[in-house]
């Protein structure tokens, strides 16, 4: 290193934030920047959160935050913290909380109903808890109804009352008919002989009165 000399022997003053004013003979790179700077050659700011405002020379990021700010360049802010000491990497309280706050970085909020209205707070809730017992009550005894209606149609197409048919029965009906039809068939076929018996009678009847009133013709001639 060298002080104040340019790099190719050329003479050129190191960048003027360089650290004691040292730089790389060759390329010039400052060997340290002074506070509140950063970069190849010093000329950058760091961040103002920076406690006491020194940063790394090649990212800025800070090597300290100042109080309630945490995070590489400190821009992250710590949560109710009490003296808002926090971790510079994470964030989380290094102190207990204050505010009524609690949560590992202190942003979380407990809200306590006061108790006059639990009472006011509870009442929805209890209305709707009955309402839907009143309904599920309901449900369930429509549902136990039309089983119980069920039940008894079935019950009743189950007794109802039946004839019971006997062999004797299915043979009496049939021969009643049948006897009925037979009398009629032989009512038909004695029809007839009938009818030729008259027949028969009524021809010997006039042969005879031929034969009485013949005798007669003879005689007049």
């Amino acid at each position: 290193m060298y002080t104040r000399i340019l790099r190719r022997a050329i003479d050129q003053a190191c960048p003027q934030n360089c650290r004691d004013s040292l730089c790389d003979r060759a390329d010039g790179r400052c060997s340290g920047c002074q506070i509140n700077f950063y970069g190849f050659n010093c000329t950058k700011n760091c961040p103002n959160n920076c406690k006491d405002r020194p940063c790394m020379q090649d990212t800025g990021g800070c090597s300290e935050c100042i109080s309630g700010f945490y995070g590489n360049e400190c821009l992250g802010i710590c949560g109710h913290c009490q003296d808002a000491s926090c971790d510079k990497d994470t964030g989380s309280c290094l102190t207990p909380c204050t505010g009524g706050l609690t949560g590992e970085k202190c942003d979380i909020r407990v809200v306590y109903a006061p108790r006059g209205d639990d009472d006011s707070l509870n009442t929805p809730a209890v209305g709707i808890g009955v309402g839907l017992g009143v309904v599920i009550l309901a449900l369930v005894i429509a549902l136990i109804v039309q089983a119980r209606r069920h039940q008894l149609r079935n019950q009743q197409d189950t007794t109802k009352p039946t004839k019971d048919i006997h062999l004797s029965d299915i043979g009496q009906g049939p021969k009643h008919d049948t006897d009925g039809t037979y009398e009629a068939i032989d009512a038909i076929r004695s029809e007839p002989s009938r009818v030729g018996t008259s027949i028969e009678v009524n021809n010997y009847e006039c042969l005879r009165s031929a034969q009485r009133e013949a005798p007669h013709l003879y005689d007049t001639a």
